[in-house]
């Protein structure tokens, strides 16, 4: 596909040897995402992008740099390395480090002083409702839209200046996925490995059976929830070093939500990176390494899963053999919330249950409930406080 000089020589995609549905106009914003960017076609080739322009990038660009010496925030956890294809990982390397993020739309705040950092072979969970902001951050860092201050650094290349290399190493499936009714699973493998210039077929089917997706039923035939286990399938079948999903889980099953959290966990243990973003605590809690929760367009925690269920709450409920007891005992410093009705006691408990056991050992009790710990009061108590402080 030759290329046309315009603008004093400067070298620009020709498309007019593409079918209609491949043309600039014509294009779905599925094949406008790093789904379909290649990392073996030459820069010319894809719209808008100059020859110029890649070749100032040098190839080793696009290598996570080395933090030596300094201890980055967010580690891979134990056990996770690997070899990504063709690029061997430490958990010392970040690869996505936002700083300082911000992103105005007229006079309403997007997102505002976002900063984190994300290590190779990590898990990371982008927690917050709808409208705090999750998916303008991840369209800040593929370079779909441009800071109004601040910067996001992928593969250390800057997300708005270099989104093209960047891009061709990310997997990427959009919150609000949509597709052409007349595409099929195999004709869309069919498009994508023209694209990238690899054979995807194979590794296509393979997906397709875990997910339990017949690759030449048509998307005008599927139901939500098969539409979004094919574009899980275009965003995870050619390995990408970095995958970016928002909402993976929507629209699937219990069982292919439990396939899903599989196969990201069998990426991040061959030293591949996954970025996620979600409202549903429980999906976060049981795959992720860390979270950031982001309220009103900020970060207002971001800590590892596991400091994080020593700050959140349990739910206890203790039942006394006598009602004397149960009125007359006094509240330990460790419980809190407590409420007696009867001869049972409900209250929360904050930290190890170390303490309250052998308290409890010692008490005329013919009852004791303790439930895990419960993110979600962590989670509420953020937001109570955001609309305390409104």
């Amino acid at each position: 596909m030759g290329g046309r000089q315009k603008n004093g020589g400067q070298k620009y995609a020709d498309v007019t040897g593409l079918p209609i549905f491949l043309s600039p106009i014509f294009l779905s914003p599925i094949f406008l995402s790093p789904i379909f960017l290649s990392p073996h076609l030459p820069v010319t080739r894809l719209p808008c992008v100059s020859a110029a322009r890649a070749d100032a990038v040098p190839a080793d660009h696009l290598s996570p740099p080395r933090r030596s010496g300094t201890v980055v925030a967010a580690q891979g956890s134990a056990g996770r390395s690997g070899v990504s294809p063709g690029v061997l990982f430490s958990h010392s390397e970040v690869v996505i480090d936002a700083q300082r993020l911000t992103r105005f739309y007229g006079r309403r705040v997007g997102v505002q002083d976002v900063s984190f950092q994300v290590a190779a072979g990590e898990i990371f969970g982008f927690l917050g409702p709808n409208g705090a902001g999750k998916t303008t951050v991840i369209r800040l860092l593929l370079g779909f839209l441009r800071p109004t201050s601040g910067q996001g650094r992928i593969f250390g290349c800057d997300c708005w200046r270099r989104r093209a290399q960047i891009c061709r190493q990310v997997g990427y499936l959009p919150g609000d996925l949509r597709l052409y009714s007349w595409l099929t699973g195999r004709r869309a493998l069919g498009i994508l490995a023209r694209i990238r210039g690899v054979p995807l077929l194979s590794a296509g089917r393979e997906l397709a059976a875990r997910f339990r997706l017949e690759l030449d039923l048509p998307v005008h035939k599927m139901s939500r929830g098969m539409r979004q286990k094919l574009g899980l399938i275009l965003a995870l079948v050619h390995r990408p070093r970095l995958l970016l999903l928002d909402e993976p889980t929507s629209g699937l099953d219990p069982l292919m939500q439990d396939v899903l959290s599989d196969l990201l966990r069998e990426r991040a243990a061959a030293g591949d990176t996954v970025f996620f973003s979600s409202h549903t605590l429980s999906e976060v809690e049981r795959l992720c390494d860390r979270i950031a929760i982001v309220r009103d367009g900020q970060v207002v925690a971001d800590e590892r899963m596991e400091a994080m269920r020593q700050r959140a709450c349990r739910e206890v409920v203790l039942t006394f053999a006598d009602l004397a007891a149960a009125q007359q005992l006094p509240v330990p410093p460790f419980l809190q919330q407590v409420t007696r009705i009867g001869t049972r006691w409900r209250a929360e408990l904050t930290g190890s249950p170390t303490k309250f056991l052998s308290w409890a050992a010692e008490l005329p009790l013919v009852d004791v409930a303790l439930s895990p710990p419960r993110l979600e009061n962590l989670f509420r108590r953020f937001y109570d406080a955001a609309q305390e402080d409104a």
